[in-house]
């Protein structure tokens, strides 16, 4: 049973670095759109440093303004916000993180159900459109 599961923690882990790999490229190439000023001035990317200031200001959620997702966002963005800084560079490392995160998901996945030659390439192509940047 032990050999059986070191080989599959060992090709998860193979399949995360390629899928991990392929997220840090796109993101890295994206970055001179992602970076926009309108992008965060003008769209829904802003929306998160809106939020983290009018939590600050002691605003409710639902209460004091209209907000329809989930509180736990807000609080990780609360965090991660007073230690890496409300930037754009801020914003896009934890989408970043995020989508590491989830490539370590969809590598389990792939593992567990035993994924064939083509299902990896087709999983592989399929990634940059599946997860999205930001």
């Amino acid at each position: 049973m032990s050999g059986r599961a070191d080989r599959l923690k060992a090709r998860r882990l193979r399949l995360f670095g390629l899928l991990g790999l392929e997220i840090v490229i796109v993101t890295g190439l994206s970055l001179p759109s992602l970076m926009l000023f309108s992008n965060f001035a003008f769209f829904d990317w802003g929306t998160n440093f809106t939020l983290q200031y009018l939590l600050s200001q002691g605003l409710r959620p639902n209460i004091d303004f209209g907000y329809p997702y989930g509180s736990l966002a807000l609080l990780i963005g609360r965090f991660w916000f007073a230690a890496a800084g409300a930037t754009p560079a801020a914003y896009v490392g934890a989408s970043l993180i995020c989508n590491l995160a989830l490539a370590w998901a969809v590598a389990g996945l792939a593992v567990e159900l035993e994924f064939g030659a083509a299902a990896l390439v087709l999983l592989f192509v399929a990634m940059p459109y599946a997860v999205q940047v930001v």
